[in-house]
């Protein structure tokens, strides 16, 4: 599911069909782009606890937080080899009879973004919506999705997904699993 949106995403990024952004994107809630994973793994430490939080090779994975008011299922925080952030995936699921408890989530999500990055419209694609906002002084881009897809258990769920990436670094991201690092 994050693969798929992120092609999506990286191909209307591309595109100019998208204005930019009123204010920059350089991260996400004190989290810029480019920081170091132990400050950013500090910091989640110091208001979230250890207990909610999963750490992996290059992910740090944040469960149930209330982010912004709004509870999650999880937040992935993403980084390169060299411990640099580089992306940040929120994701909410619904069970298939909360359809519209997931879209009224997602239109939340695009009212807030649309009042601080400036109003964009919603994509629809594949009976899925999509918004984007891009940054393209900074490289930098939001995307939010809502979708019918299978969960990691195999199950279908609506799913509000909002990611906050550097394509800067994401490009670094692609070489460094090419092996090119």
């Amino acid at each position: 599911m994050k693969k798929v949106a992120l092609v999506l995403f990286t191909v209307v990024f591309s595109a100019t069909l998208f204005g930019q952004t009123k204010v920059p994107i350089t991260g996400v809630k004190g989290f810029k782009f480019g920081m170091q994973r132990e400050d950013v793994d500090r910091a989640l430490e110091a208001v979230y606890g250890l207990r909610n939080m999963e750490k992996k090779r290059r992910e740090t994975t944040l469960f149930k937080p209330e982010w912004g008011g709004v509870q999650i299922d999880y937040i992935d925080f993403d980084y390169l080899f060299n411990g640099k952030l580089y992306e940040v995936y929120f994701s909410k699921g619904f069970d298939l009879d909360d359809e519209k408890g997931g879209y009224n989530y997602f239109e939340y999500f695009k009212e807030v973004l649309d009042k601080k990055y400036g109003k964009q419209e919603i994509v629809e694609i594949d009976k899925s919506f999509v918004v984007y906002w891009s940054d393209f002084s900074n490289n930098t881009g939001i995307s939010l999705n809502f979708e019918k897809a299978k969960s990691r258990g195999g199950y279908f769920r609506y799913y509000v997904s909002l990611k906050y990436i550097d394509f800067g670094l994401y490009s670094i991201k692609k070489k460094e699993a090419e092996g090119a690092f």
